[in-house]
């Protein structure tokens, strides 16, 4: 070879190595095998799981613009049915092909009419002249073979080496490029695995904060219709009212409950409607404040989560029998990416006494959805006056 196709073969090695599309693989290398063989037709063959299958087939002609090649793919045909046309045409020598995927050597022929081995070769038998080469080449598990037929060449022309460089790379290339398709193929398929695994985490946590909602649902669910049927016996008024406002609480129960997280106005609200509930359910002395100080515009909270605070600490501190007076007084701060909400009991009702142990821990795990770093604390500030302090930050989850 000289210089110029040398340079050529390595400047076309260089392209292949990049190709990873096996389609367009085959069709630049059967395109530079019709050039450099200069031949009429041509065939290019990939191994597929050890089986021989035709991928693309060229053809090249004088045209307007001198020499112009044809390639087209085709759809993988194993090489047995690749022997013959559609119209059923033998196209190929099948003892060549046999013998060069047999053997591994190469068939050249500059000039069919001196064939010596395949003399009883139907095929060959009806081509009265020209040249025929095929050459394989291996890498890995991958395999390249050409076949080229064409006008009689010399035989001191290179052709047979510069197509087996060319199979050689296209091998390579063809190795590489089904190795990059396979970790392509195992990459999507991590990534449908993952996609399956954070759904049922997410049906998981789903269900785990439905379960965590139903604890909080029931029980005051049960308080409040108790307490709608002792006002029903002893004041139909105070009962009309409380039906009001339980409306308005079971409104929120229905839009929101059902939700991991509300915006914390919205849950402040509904405190603030229940606690005109409270106000009938503990009469006489029932004195209520709400104050939030501070930025709530992006905090979000488990939905009923303030109330399961303050109906704990009143079912559990307040005894209201002997018409004790009660001062429910809520207070929210938000403040340094942390949100500080005290609900203080206090008056002649309030009884204080040890803290329960694991009365907020169903408090504390809904919480922990919304932040990483979520508490409750009970403080006794006095004989009657008791303090359940929530602290949740809002720097690592919610901020934006």
């Amino acid at each position: 070879m000289n210089n110029f196709e040398t340079e050529s073969i390595l400047k076309l090695t260089r392209t292949l190595s990049g190709e990873i599309d096996t389609g367009s693989l085959s069709c630049d290398i059967m395109t530079a095998a019709l050039k450099i063989s200069r031949a009429a037709r041509g065939y290019c063959f990939f191994s597929e799981e050890k089986i021989q299958v035709l991928t693309a087939e060229g053809s090249s002609g004088e045209g307007p613009a001198g020499n112009a090649v044809t390639v087209n793919t085709v759809p993988s045909i194993p090489r047995d049915r690749a022997i013959t046309d559609s119209a059923g045409n033998t196209r190929l020598s099948e003892p060549v092909l046999e013998h060069v995927i047999t053997t591994g050597e190469d068939i050249i022929m500059h000039d069919i009419t001196r064939r010596t081995v395949f003399t009883g070769d139907p095929h060959l038998m009806n081509t009265a002249q020209g040249s025929l080469f095929c050459v394989r080449r291996d890498s890995g598990s991958s395999q390249v073979l050409l076949y080229l037929e064409g006008p009689s060449a010399s035989p001191g022309d290179y052709r047979g080496e510069q197509l087996g460089m060319l199979a050689a790379q296209g091998a390579v290339s063809l190795e590489n490029a089904r190795r990059y398709q396979n970790q392509e193929k195992t990459l999507r398929q991590l990534k449908h695995v993952r996609s399956i695994k954070d759904s049922l985490l997410r049906y998981n946590e789903r269900i785990r904060i439905d379960s965590l909602q139903q604890q909080i649902n029931t029980p005051f669910l049960t308080t409040a219709m108790n307490t709608l049927r002792e006002l029903a016996e002893y004041d139909i008024r105070k009962a009309d009212s409380a039906t009001i406002f339980l409306g308005e609480v079971f409104r929120y129960i229905t839009d929101e409950s059902f939700n991991p997280v509300v915006p914390f106005y919205r849950e402040w609200d509904f405190v603030k409607a229940y606690l005109d509930f409270e106000k009938l359910r503990l009469f006489p002395g029932l004195s209520t404040s709400m104050n939030s100080g501070g930025d709530f515009s992006s905090v979000m909270v488990p939905p009923l989560s303030l109330q399961s605070i303050i109906q704990t600490a009143t079912d559990t501190w307040y005894s209201g029998s002997s018409g004790n007076d009660l001062a429910l007084d809520l207070s929210a701060a938000s403040t340094g990416g942390n949100v500080i909400i005290e609900t203080r009991c206090r008056g002649k009702g309030v009884a204080p006494a040890a803290e329960p142990a694991g009365i907020f821990d169903t408090t504390v795990e809904r919480f922990h959805h919304v932040s990483g770093d979520a508490g409750v604390v009970f403080h006794q500030n006095g004989p009657q006056d008791i303090s359940i302090v929530l602290k949740f930050s809002i720097a690592d989850k919610q901020q934006t």
